[in-house]
């Protein structure tokens, strides 16, 4: 099933590439990240997807042309990132692949739900702290995404609490949107949201 998803993205590119002239996938999340020898084995597994892909379509496309973004969701593995990192950023090296951004996604709502809010919160903070320390110590450009709902318990991302998410969880570059705020919230509230 992951061969066959993995797939689909060297398609898609390939298909709107034709049509645009771009490349429209470049990032894909990967749930349940534990290790970063994870990483390195899917990294690889993609492109052994897009060689196979270069070797039977008209259009080609480099090696890591599509990067993973890991998805931290437990607890354990959030306040471990930074070792999750070093494997991954070692073993990367070692076969070749050079990493000098880092995409990577905590998972606040999903967290919660498996640990509870206060660990899933403090989890979370420390993990961003990690990931910077992290990264400055690696000389590797971090860019975190949180994955929060609009319930409180789930992240508490609303247009009334926004301001103090961004100074809670100072060091997030990217906040992902649950469907939950659109339903819950109506559309203009939504709106004033999305713009800041």
């Amino acid at each position: 099933r992951q061969l066959m998803s993995i797939m689909s993205l060297v398609e898609t590119n390939i298909l709107t590439f034709k049509q645009t002239g771009i490349q429209a996938i470049v990032e894909t999340i990967v749930p349940m990240i534990e290790s970063g020898k994870e990483l390195v084995q899917l990294q690889e597994r993609i492109n052994s997807v897009i060689e196979l892909g270069n070797k039977n379509y008209d259009i080609t496309f480099p090696l890591d042309s599509i990067r993973i973004i890991p998805l931290v969701e437990s607890v354990p593995a959030l306040v471990n990132v930074d070792a999750i990192l070093d494997e991954y950023y070692r073993d990367a090296r070692l076969k070749g692949h050079e990493i000098q951004q880092l995409r990577i996604m905590f998972a606040r709502s999903d967290s919660a739900m498996s640990y509870g809010m206060l660990a899933s919160v403090l989890a979370v903070l420390i993990a961003i702290d990690k990931v910077s320390r992290w990264s400055r110590c690696n000389g590797v450009e971090a860019a975190p995404i949180l994955g929060c709902g609009s319930l409180p318990f789930r992240g508490h991302l609303t247009e009334e609490n926004l301001e103090a998410m961004l100074k809670n969880y100072a060091g997030i570059r990217t906040y992902t949107i649950q469907s939950g705020l659109r339903y819950d919230h109506g559309e203009e509230s939504v709106r004033n949201a999305l713009k800041r």
